[in-house]
């Protein structure tokens, strides 16, 4: 077993910069999100505002997924995660000094659009940098890693906003990014593409996915209003004329290929995409109830959130190493049905009992992402070539946010029908409540879904 290319020391010094960027980008993600409620306060945010606050981070990283891949095969993997730290500092600093929702929701794209960068070149960057029989293992402590940014967010958040306000969650995290941007700048491995095996950029493909994008997320946030019916079919058109456009690529911006010519690659994804559904809106949904309904505050309800990506963290480290020892069908099986059991905990959690059984709910939770992410994801970087590496990251990533996109979507339409625009306050706290348990519901079937895409995957492999 042996690192792919260079020294040992200098192998160990790239990893540990991919998992600097990896932990920097979701702490801020996390960390930000326990500030909504003091936030929409200072800054006269609604309801349908707030939703936005999450919903633009997944459209600004959805967006980027496909162009931050095919860029990184392009250019180099190197170059293109050093853009997406630059990126997330502009967004950490625009989001510190935001003076009005239209500001944050702004900083949140930004930040995406980072986020993007970050992680659609970092598996391809491990998978350079690492022989096959230790990706598995690395990918397992990249995942825990990424998923600790995920654990310090909520204490990060909760000790910062009670004494310093909001604006420090963004504010700090800024010169760690640029920190983080020079060291990779100067020490990730540079690999210089084949220019045959990855084409030109397209530009109009980039066009018609990103407008299919945005038009279906915007129209979740007016669901009830007839214009957004008819916006929501036209994203819907447009991202059917963009498949078609993908098709009929030489060199396509998304290669649906790696989807047809493995049945399995492409089930695996759509494990991603519903565990990503059912558990990404998680931390929002459980922000807005602990601190809304429930009258807790920003540090006690950042320690009931680490729970869940402790638990996910720790389990995702181990799960690593688990591959090759236990089959993987085994692991992501009991990964599912653990989460399915911390979703029905919280689901029939009532205001008497939330505040033992949404806490073991969102433990069970935590294991379900561990066992399931890190088996799935190595299998699908398995079944590339090595010029295929930034595609296949970017289709991980972007199986992520597409489940993101429909879980923060999920919750977005919910608030929508029950709240509109209202200010959220004591009046319609019984409305939220039922968004709060119709979301869990919703992520109950996901996770199901999981699950019937877990059975498809094995009878196609």
């Amino acid at each position: 077993m042996r690192e792919q290319d260079g020294s040992k020391a200098d192998s160990r010094l790239a990893f540990a910069i991919i998992c600097l960027g990896s932990f920097l980008a979701p702490l801020l993600v996390h960390s930000s999100t326990l500030g909504i409620p003091s936030m929409s306060k200072d800054l006269d945010m609604d309801a349908r505002a707030i939703s936005w606050f999450p919903l633009a981070l997944v459209v600004g990283n959805a967006v980027a997924q496909f162009p931050a891949g095919k860029l990184g095969d392009m250019f180099g993997h190197n170059r293109v995660f050093v853009l997406g730290l630059l990126i997330a500092a502009a967004a950490s600093l625009m989001g510190g000094i935001a003076i009005n929702g239209t500001m944050v929701t702004a900083a949140r794209f930004m930040q995406g659009v980072g986020n993007a960068a970050i992680f659609a070149t970092a598996m391809a960057l491990i998978s350079n940098i690492y022989s096959a029989e230790l990706r598995g293992a690395m990918t397992g402590i990249y995942v825990a890693i990424g998923y600790l940014g995920v654990t310090g967010g909520p204490l990060f958040g909760g000790l910062l906003i009670e004494p310093f306000g909001w604006r420090s969650v963004f504010l700090i995290p800024v010169i760690f990014f640029i920190i983080a941007a020079i060291a990779g700048y100067h020490r990730l491995p540079s690999k210089k593409p084949h220019a045959a095996d990855v084409g030109r950029f397209d530009f109009a493909g980039t066009l018609l996915y990103s407008l299919a994008i945005a038009i279906i997320a915007s129209s979740m946030l007016r669901i009830k209003d007839y214009g957004s019916s008819l916006a929501l079919l036209l994203g819907l058109v447009i991202l059917g004329v963009f498949v078609v456009h993908q098709r009929r690529k030489l060199h396509p911006l998304i290669d649906f290929g790696l989807l047809l010519e493995s049945r399995a690659f492409g089930f695996a994804c759509l494990i991603l995409v519903f565990l990503q559904g059912a558990i990404y809106a998680v931390p929002f949904v459980v922000t807005l109830y602990l601190q809304y309904i429930q009258a807790l505050s920003p540090q006690t309800t950042g320690f009931v959130l680490m729970l869940q990506a402790v638990s996910t963290a720790v389990i995702a480290l181990f799960s690593g190493r688990l591959i090759g020892r236990v089959s993987s069908i085994k692991v992501i099986g009991t990964g599912i049905g653990v989460g399915l059991a911390g979703f029905l905990l919280i689901i029939f959690a009532n205001s008497d009992y939330a505040f033992f059984l949404i806490p073991l709910g969102l433990v069970a939770i935590g294991i379900c992402a561990g066992l399931v992410e890190t088996p799935t994801i190595n299998f699908m970087m398995g079944c590339v070539a090595g010029h295929q590496r930034g595609s296949a990251s970017a289709a991980v990533n972007s199986a992520r946010m597409f489940g993101s996109l429909i879980g923060i979507s999920a919750i977005s339409v919910l608030l929508s029908l029950t709240i509109g625009d209202a200010m959220i306050t004591p009046a319609v706290y019984d409305a939220l409540g039922m968004a709060v348990r119709d979301y869990f519901l919703i992520a109950s079937i996901m996770i199901l879904l999981c699950g019937a895409s877990l059975f498809l995957a094995r009878r196609s492999a």
